[in-house]
């Protein structure tokens, strides 16, 4: 994937999309990009094969919703990323089929405590300077905010899609707990 990444990035450069200067931070970024879709999809289309495609969907979205400010736990490669991200898939879409409506609150609840207490988590993987992080801090609970009542909303309505909220909170949860024990 980086290949492919310099690659377009070295076209752009020539053609005078990108300044020379600019080049490895587009290459950065761009493969950031990238590996996000692949990852996405491939988690996707594997939750599908365990449930269908919407809960699928919805509860990869939320987490990585979620994770983009939260923080946690990082695998070391993209493999194990990958391998740890479908597992977390499947593990939460098959859960789904098993919660009720008392569960699932009770989920979204004690999640976003810990949310709440431990994100966005400073570690080795990301450095927030105190500014950056009372900034990232903001948006983490406004997204928590607006995922526990969108939960919340969801529960009596379509409650599956209620349970792929809590689920991808919990899910979160763990992974900063699982980041917090290192």
């Amino acid at each position: 994937m980086e290949a492919l990444a310099k690659k377009i990035v070295s076209r752009w450069v020539k053609r005078g999309f990108v300044e020379e200067s600019q080049e490895e931070w587009y290459v950065y970024v761009l493969l950031e990009r990238i590996t996000t879709v692949c990852t996405f999809s491939a988690v996707v289309a594997l939750g599908s094969l365990f449930s269908n495609i919407g809960c699928a969907f919805l509860f990869a979205i939320v987490l990585m919703y979620l994770r983009a400010y939260t923080n946690g736990h990082h695998a070391k490669t993209y493999l194990s990323c990958l391998a740890n991200s479908c597992m977390i898939e499947v593990l939460g879409v098959l859960l789904c089929n098993y919660l009720t409506p008392i569960l699932s609150f009770f989920l979204a609840f004690v999640s976003a405590l810990i949310i709440l207490i431990l994100a966005p988590l400073n570690n080795e993987q990301i450095h927030f300077s105190p500014e950056e992080f009372e900034a990232v801090r903001t948006v983490c609970h406004k997204r928590l905010a607006i995922l526990f009542i969108l939960h919340v909303v969801l529960l009596p309505l379509l409650p599956v899609s209620a349970y792929c909220i809590s689920l991808a909170m919990s899910a979160d949860a763990f992974l900063l707990l699982v980041a917090r024990q290192k």
